[in-house]
């Protein structure tokens, strides 16, 4: 078995007294070979406030960011530090990759990884401390395919109060997909992500005008169980293809 791993984890870091914190720290990955990730497990210290993990590769910063302890930082991959590698929130136990695919890193590619959590406090205790983190399995015996993570959607939401029904789209058209991508992609996996006020959601792939594939569907959306559409065979987006996100949210408890 050529299969390796590494558990990348915070120290035992006080959580603000504060309902929302977002924090960063960096670590370094093995640099004397080109290696692909291809699977990951979450390492998950205190449950009563992870909301939800990130790892991200420092890929094609002139020099990525060091820190070396935790600190605040803004949500969304930053610093240079974007390429979404691997992701754990509540009710996921992690992923495994297919058989033919991975996240490449290493030598010439990058090295180093930013790991941002998010801890949820809603009742703003100051008694809680966390040493979350991820393991990484990884390989030097390359795949055929080099995998990635596309994110779309809107970010920034306006939803009014008490409101039992608010229907917000997002749309990438056919010039988004073009700067997006040159050649087509294979989607094998994909998921929804919205907050406790998600109701329902869909992303709906378009061609020439039409619906050719409906890639997530939660008629009745989850944050706590999250549903992994697996696609085998995968479902191919090329350029020039449109992608529309619809997100429903009820607030009438807010």
């Amino acid at each position: 078995n050529d299969t390796q791993n590494i558990t990348l984890r915070f120290p035992e870091t006080q959580v603000p007294n504060t309902e929302t914190n977002y924090y960063c720290m960096t670590f370094d990955l093995p640099s004397d070979d080109e290696y692909h990730l291809i699977a990951d497990r979450p390492y998950i210290d205190n449950a009563e406030v992870m909301h939800h993990m990130l790892v991200y590769g420092c890929e094609g910063a002139d020099d990525p960011p060091v820190i070396e302890t935790p600190i605040p930082c803004g949500m969304a991959g930053q610093d240079g530090c974007r390429t979404l590698i691997a992701l754990w929130t509540v009710g996921h136990s992690g992923t495994c990759l297919q058989p033919n695919t991975g996240f490449k890193f290493g030598k010439g590619v990058f090295t180093r990884v930013k790991i941002e959590v998010h801890w949820n406090n809603p009742e703003e205790r100051s008694d809680y401390t966390d040493s979350s983190g991820m393991t990484l399995y990884y390989t030097n015996q390359l795949r055929d395919y080099n995998s990635a993570t596309l994110m779309i959607g809107q970010q920034r939401l306006y939803i009014p109060p008490l409101t039992p029904t608010v229907s917000i789209e997002g749309y990438c058209n056919q010039d988004c997909s073009k700067d997006f991508f040159t050649t087509p992609i294979y989607v094998v996996n994909a998921v929804n992500h919205m907050h406790y006020l998600g109701k329902s959601g869909k992303v709906e792939l378009f061609r020439n005008g039409q619906v050719v594939s409906t890639l997530t569907n939660d008629e009745v959306y989850n944050y706590d169980s999250p549903v992994q559409n697996i696609w085998n065979p995968p479902i191919q987006i090329s350029p020039g293809d449109e992608l529309k996100t619809t997100c429903v949210y009820n607030s009438q408890y807010r």
